[in-house]
């Protein structure tokens, strides 16, 4: 191949960055620059140029070579001969004594191993391994086989790797790290770069199994790098600081930080990093001490530490005026502060200002920054952490820990409160109290409840969280609520509007003492007056349940309800708690069909009685012939009878159809058809359909009873949701059913009616700051969520309910997104599989917007997929329910979740106090 021997020839003699230039320039297009008319290179002409470019360690000859040659089959089947690719990185690390400026392309390598799935082939392991290690040998200079040896590890098949081969590795960490520990120049490009890039990939991406066996070797590793001492020269940026941050970030604390046998060999020197006075440890530490949570064998008594501290520290002064306390206190400040678990903007602050060595001045400003973030994270640490680790661990039944812990302490707490006055303190402390009104309500003294009602009366604004502590009280143990109901009530009335949800108090407590039901339905009555739209639907809620309770305390309002009837908002409602008086239910509804259809069956078996005599007239004809006209006269006067019973069936059928109208009336006229589809037993029938939306199997069997249950479930659906909402989620769940037949018939009736009225032009205004990703699985979720959120001052936006489907609905979410301040990502296990929600994420992370990933179901983190990745830089909150954790009310999250996503916004948007005077939720100041 004279063509190919021109360019490797032309490529051994550049010698001056100017000819790797020209040399680029003029090879842009490979494949075009090759002569067409030479003969066809062989894959061996294709192998010797890729080696001569990686020999030549510029990037602008292998930019210009590799990527054409490795990405192309048609040019080598590198399926059929891996060993050649294998070659590559062989060659690679035999460049030992190079240039520090060469550079070698690893990556593109292992991305054409990948796409051939060969990256798993012996050879090509071998060679990988061979690279790493000797890339981890080599001295701590600028060598390229660093970043070749991080670009390997990056695509290394770890899953695939056996269990010799990973501990090959760590021992090679460990023995560089023996010599280079205290190794801090090119951390970022030299062997701190490479050992932690190694370790990294391989922590992330091995099997559990095998990362169980080799964590004697993490351990060893880790307690070395901790007695040899993780700084040099007050500077934090070691060999040994990065990999004992590794280790704490992606293997004790992101897979087996509740795994006693892993954790016991380290957890001495995590405890002295919890309080090593370096920001960093001791945030690693105090994760991995948080998620550690009941496990007594681990933990000991560093719980009780902690709240001793809080208690000795009664009015919370560590965010006091920095600069005018000495240097020692600062430090003293400085070592409490760290103790909780800090912003990364304050350790990115305070980390930077230590490299220019004003440690004092990076105390000062952090805390005077975020102070009162600092002060709110650690009576966290201390009310919730402490007290859930003793809870979790008394009702795992093994290590456990007593509650009675706090059984004697609550007062000391309540003291606290009242003596401080900072907001902060008492609305957490109240918090506390919540938490611990859940399980062990019997520890909540009468003084610890008098001094919260004080609190409630006095501020409006601890009001909403003593709703809520009492709320939780009202439900696990109402007799230490009930004789203060007057107070509660009494509040609630002096808050108007605002403080509607303290009613909830009202619920649980008629439950237990039917005989205040009265008193309690009289009270939601006559509030209605000062209440908007959507807070009357919720007192009509109330008033519906306190009617089921007890329905003669419902009658007295019949008057009352007879006119909210007229209501275009209160419609619904009304007419339910109407029902509910006259004895009307569905169970009534159902029970009609049911003797309509037996009626039917009585109507078919008089028919196959007609049906007998007419075979037996017909016998009768054969056997008599002499007496055929007397016979045809007589089949006639049956005939008659028959047409009279196809009447009769005729209109038995109308007056089934027209039940069938009156009591299905709220679904659309297309869903008759669709129905009739669906109503065919298959694997995508109306079942799936139902399941889909959300409904139970007990629904399921309800309208498998009815004459037409598929037509039986629109109704129900149409009833509780709107026409468009309810008629973009039939059609979007019929598509992801493969139920094309179906969803065309929506399809067409949308068409039909699409000129009907114009669509209206987009609403004007501002728009929200908040976008809220999620998959449809979990609507009604997050409009409840949204609903939150905007009653707490931060106005959302979700696609559902604003708009159809189609391009303008996508149009609509790329401009919520980027309009957006925040996005909250929903993540679930369906999400984590949508691509709408992956370019939700995608176009999230390319537009810089901040994320706050909320848990909405148990499952693993990150996600597994392509969400993984973007993922594993973040920190979730768990918004699922945990048992004992149920808030009695239509919420599926727990009330501290709430509270810390509220605690996360306001880092990066301040709420909108006018929305806050028109809804419900708690607003922290």
């Amino acid at each position: 191949m004279a063509a190919f021997d021109d360019v490797i020839a032309e490529i051994k003699g550049l010698k001056e960055y100017r000819d790797f230039c020209e040399f680029e320039e003029k090879y842009a297009k490979f494949d075009k620059t090759i002569n067409k008319d030479a003969p066809k290179p062989t894959e061996d002409d294709y192998c010797e140029l890729i080696k001569c470019a990686l020999v030549s360690g510029s990037s602008r000859v292998q930019k210009v070579i590799l990527k054409p040659i490795l990405s192309r089959k048609k040019w080598v089947n590198w399926k059929k001969c891996p060993e050649k690719l294998a070659s590559f990185l062989t060659l690679i690390s035999e460049q030992i004594d190079v240039d520090k400026e060469n550079d070698y392309d690893t990556e593109e390598i292992f991305e054409a191993a990948k796409r051939d799935k060969i990256d798993s082939h012996e050879c090509i392991q071998a060679a990988g391994m061979t690279l790493m290690a000797t890339a981890l040998t080599l001295e701590p200079t600028e060598h390229p086989m660093y970043m070749s040896a991080y670009d390997c590890a990056c695509g290394f098949p770890w899953k695939e790797v056996s269990l010799e081969r990973i501990k090959k590795i760590i021992n090679l960490i460990h023995k560089a790290c023996e010599k280079h520990y205290g190794y801090k120049d090119g951390i970022d490009h030299g062997i701190g770069h490479c050992c932690t890039g190694l370790l990294l990939s391989m922590l992330i991406e091995m099997e559990s199994t095998v990362s169980t066996q080799i964590s004697p070797d993490l351990a060893k590793l880790f307690n070395f790098l901790h007695d040899k001492g993780y700084v040099c020269d007050d500077d934090p940026d070691t060999l040994s600081f990065e990999i004992l941050k590794t280790l704490m970030e992606y293997y004790y604390s992101f897979k087996y930080p509740v795994e006693t046998e892993i954790m016991k060999p380290v957890i001495n020197s995590i405890k002295y990093l919890w309080e090593c006075g370096d920001p960093i440890m001791e945030r690693y530490a105090n994760n991995i001490m948080t998620a550690i949570g009941g496990n007594l064998e681990l933990l000991g008594d560093d719980a009780n530490t902690l709240i001793e501290r809080y208690l000795n520290e009664e009015d919370m002064s560590l965010i006091m005026p920095v600069s005018q306390v000495s240097v020692r206190q600062r430090k003293s400040i400085r070592l409490s502060l760290m103790k909780s678990r800090i912003s990364d903007a304050l350790l990115q602050m305070e980390r930077q200002l230590r490299r220019t060595h004003d440690e004092d001045e990076a105390m000062v400003i952090g805390s005077m920054k975020f102070g009162v973030d600092i002060k709110y994270a650690l009576l966290i640490l201390i009310h919730f952490y402490a007290f859930k680790s003793s809870i979790t661990a008394s009702n795992a039944g093994s290590r456990s820990r007593k509650p009675e812990l706090f059984k004697d302490r609550i007062d000391e707490f309540t003291d606290v409160m009242l003596g401080t006055g900072d907001d902060w303190v008492k609305s957490s402390t109240n918090s506390f109290y919540m938490e611990i009104a859940k399980d062990h309500p019997e520890y909540l003294s009468e003084k610890t409840i008098e001094a919260t009602l004080k609190l409630m009366e006095g501020d409006d604004n601890l009001a909403h969280i003593a709703f809520m502590t009492f709320t939780t009280l009202a439900q696990s143990s109402p007799e230490k609520i009930v004789q203060h109901d007057k107070r509660i009530m009494k509040k609630i009335t002096d808050m108007n509007q605002m403080g509607y949800h303290g009613s909830r108090v009202l619920i649980p407590l008629a439950s237990k003492y039917p005989q205040n039901t009265q008193r309690y339905l009289d009270f939601i009555v006559n509030r209605l007056e000062c209440l908007d739209a959507t807070m009357k639907v919720a007192a009509l809620y109330d008033m519906k349940t306190l009617g089921e309770i007890s329905v003669p305390a419902l009658v007295k309002h019949r008057p009352l309800l007879e006119e909210l009837k007229k209501g275009a908002t209160t419609k619904d409602w009304a007419e339910q708690c109407i029902n509910l008086i006259e004895g009307r239910s569905l169970a009534k509804v159902h029970q009609e069909v049911q003797e309509q259809k037996f009626e039917i069956g009585e109507l078919d078996d008089r028919l196959d009685e007609v049906e007998d005599g007419v075979d037996k007239l017909g016998q009768d004809v054969q056997e008599n012939r002499d007496a055929i006209g007397e016979v045809k006269q007589d089949v006639e006067e049956q005939g008659e009878r028959l047409d009279e019973l196809e009447e009769v069936v005729d209109e038995t059928v109308d007056k089934v159809e027209e039940l069938d109208h009156k009591t299905l009336s709220h679904a659309p006229a297309w869903s008759r058809d669709v129905a009739e589809l669906l109503n065919e037993e298959t694997d995508g029938d109306w079942r799936l359909l139902s399941k889909r939306l959300g409904y139970t199997n007990d629904d399921i069997r309800n309208w498998a009873t009815q004459p037409n249950p598929a037509l039986s479930m629109f109704d129900e659906w149409f009833a509780t949701h709107k026409t468009r909402e309810a008629t973009y989620a039939i059609q979007k769940n019929l598509e992801e059913m493969n139920r094309v037949d179906a969803a065309e018939i929506v399809e067409r009736a949308l068409a039909m009616a699409e000129n009907v009225v114009e669509d209206s032009e987009d609403e004007e205004g501002d728009p929200p700051s908040i976008f809220i990703s999620y998959q449809w699985g979990f609507q009604q979720e997050v409009k409840m969520l949204k609903n939150h959120l905007e009653q707490s001052g931060y106005k959302a936006w979700m696609d559902v309910g604003q708009m159809g489907g189609g391009d303008k609905l996508y149009a609509k979410i790329d401009q919520g997104i980027r309009a957006a301040q925040v996005v909250i990502s929903c993540v679930s296990e369906k999400y984590a599989q949508s691509p709408n929600c992956n370019k939700e994420v995608n176009l999230s992370v390319t537009l810089g917007k901040p994320i706050i990933p909320l848990l909405m179901e148990k499952m693993s983190w990150p996600p597994p997929g392509t969400m993984g990745p973007i993922f594993s830089e973040y920190i979730f909150i768990r918004f699922f329910q945990r048992k004992g954790e149920e808030t009695g009310d239509e919420r599926f999250w727990p009330d501290s979740k709430f509270t810390e996503l509220l605690m996360q916004l306001r880092f990066s948007l301040p709420p909108d106090e006018s929305i806050i005077t028109q809804g419900l939720q708690v607003h922290l100041h």
